[in-house]
């Protein structure tokens, strides 16, 4: 039976009654079948080529799309993480494993549908699954999102689906002024003194100036240049090498040349520790970072909120917020409005220095 751009047939062969349509796209020919037979066949082939008819003049039509799943689409985002070289990658295939699972015989196209089913389910408790974080299921969406994209570029779909994430209020508001840090340097064993008193003052990541190398400084220029796949944006930025910075650069490369003097011992890094005569990475010290916050009644602190205790500190002092971003490597306004909270006592002494303006007399003009 032909329907002007196409037809609807049964195939002679070991699929006999299945119903099946045949239709062109650019003059390419096209065939699927309906896995139906009888009157239910006939019927379901002559509406999935209105189907395909109306995907075609709104020109979103993509031959194979019905047989896309989402294994599919988690090979398209571990490909393109693999070649940008994204550290995150062991996080995204983490969050795969779950996308995969649940949307294991789901067709791409019906996957958008099933989104809020999903979310529901990774938030209840089960007795072989504890209930996901919101923060976690937020990033889970988001890594869906990406994969719709990667698919659309690829022109294996024609469009990415609206696709709601859930919402995440996990802002930390945590922060420390100079008097406290100081008390947590006094308590820090002696190898993290420096890097974390860089930390401070550079509002740097972790993975940022933990593995910073000499080479990496620029003494003659004055300033530090941190390579764009070293930054988790991936865009290279210096940071001047002047006032405390420059102070504990110096400090790291006379403690370093003294090492290497006595011990014979190439040092690539700027940040390091001895251990058993041998100078090593920094390598994991939640341990120490721990004990030490505890010995400083600041058991809160996490090393992460000294990059929001220096955005606060250049607000309080009046860097323009482009220069702050440009600083500590924040890409977006709303991340570094975020990252620069104002604090209970700022917002004390404002209100003090409001009224104290008040109560100051003023010159009445004539």
């Amino acid at each position: 039976m032909s329907l002007k751009w196409g037809s609807v047939y049964r195939r002679p062969d070991k699929t006999t009654g299945v119903y099946w349509v045949k239709f062109f796209d650019g003059g390419e020919c096209h065939r699927e079948s309906t896995g139906k037979r009888g009157d239910e066949g006939k019927a379901a082939a002559k509406d999935l080529l209105k189907v395909r008819q109306k995907e075609i003049h709104a020109a979103t039509f993509r031959p194979g799309a019905d047989l896309l799943r989402m294994k599919d689409l988690g090979k398209l985002l571990v490909a393109d993480y693999e070649l940008k070289g994204r550290r995150s990658l062991g996080r995204a295939k983490a969050a795969l494993v779950h996308l995969e699972e649940y949307f294991d015989r789901t067709p791409a196209t019906r996957i958008a549908a099933k989104v809020p089913d999903y979310i529901r389910a990774r938030r209840t408790e089960e007795e072989d699954k504890p209930k996901a974080e919101d923060a976690t299921v937020h990033y889970e969406i988001a890594v869906l999102r990406r994969c719709f994209t990667l698919a659309v570029r690829a022109g294996l779909l024609a469009f990415r689906p609206v696709i709601e994430n859930v919402s995440v209020s996990n802002a930390r508001a945590g922060f420390v002024d100079g008097k406290a840090f100081g008390a947590l340097l006094d308590h820090l064993p002696d190898h993290l003194e420096l890097p974390i008193r860089f930390a401070y003052a550079t509002a740097w990541r972790v993975g940022e100036w933990s593995n910073l190398k000499w080479s990496d400084i620029d003494f003659h220029g004055e300033e530090i240049r941190l390579a764009g796949k070293v930054t988790k944006t991936g865009v290279p930025r210096t940071f001047p090498l002047v006032g405390e910075v420059k102070d504990i650069i110096d400090e790291a490369k006379a403690r370093t040349d003294q090492w290497q003097r006595e011990h014979g011992q190439v040092i690539p890094t700027v940040f390091w520790k001895p251990r058993e005569g041998v100078a090593k990475p920094l390598g994991d010290f939640r341990t120490e970072w721990k004990d030490a916050v505890a010995a400083a009644s600041l058991p809160w602190l996490l090393v992460h909120d000294l990059r929001r205790s220096a955005a606060r500190r250049w607000s309080n002092a009046g860097v323009p917020d482009r220069v702050g971003m440009a600083l500590g490597g924040w890409r977006t306004r709303s991340v570094y409005d975020r990252y620069g909270v104002v604090s209970k006592d700022d917002m004390r002494d404002g209100l003090e220095r409001s009224a104290e303006a008040e109560r100051t007399p003023q010159k009445h003009k004539a």
